[in-house]
């Protein structure tokens, strides 16, 4: 048994060292520059923050453990004053209540250019 997982172990780090070894090698110097592209294009820019379930518990402090002060609905609008870590610091204009949600729940949606 020893013996089979040696050869095993043996033919993996072939398989593996294989495709190194055969690939060309890497020169420093591109051979063309690269085309200039728009610093920022319409489909390039950070979407807005928005709500990405039902409803989120607003907290207290930006931690699981704190007080739960508000609930954050889908649909309300709210305004963003900072993040922290995997939190954001929000007010629910709605509301009136400001207070940490996750940012698993609320956060931006990004825009991807298909060219």
């Amino acid at each position: 048994m020893n013996a089979r997982r040696i050869s095993v172990l043996a033919a993996t780090a072939a398989a593996v060292a294989l495709p190194v070894l055969a690939a060309p090698a890497a020169s420093a110097a591109p051979t063309s520059a690269p085309t200039a592209m728009k610093a920022s294009r319409a489909c390039d820019r950070v979407g807005p923050w928005e709500i990405h379930t039902n409803a989120v518990n607003l907290r207290s402090k930006a931690t699981t453990n704190s007080k739960a002060v508000g609930v954050l609905y889908k649909g309300h609008r709210f305004k963003v004053h900072s993040t922290s870590g995997s939190w954001v610091n929000v007010t629910d204009l709605t509301t009136g209540v400001r207070g940490w949600a996750s940012q698993s729940y609320v956060y931006r949606d990004v825009y991807m250019c298909l060219d």
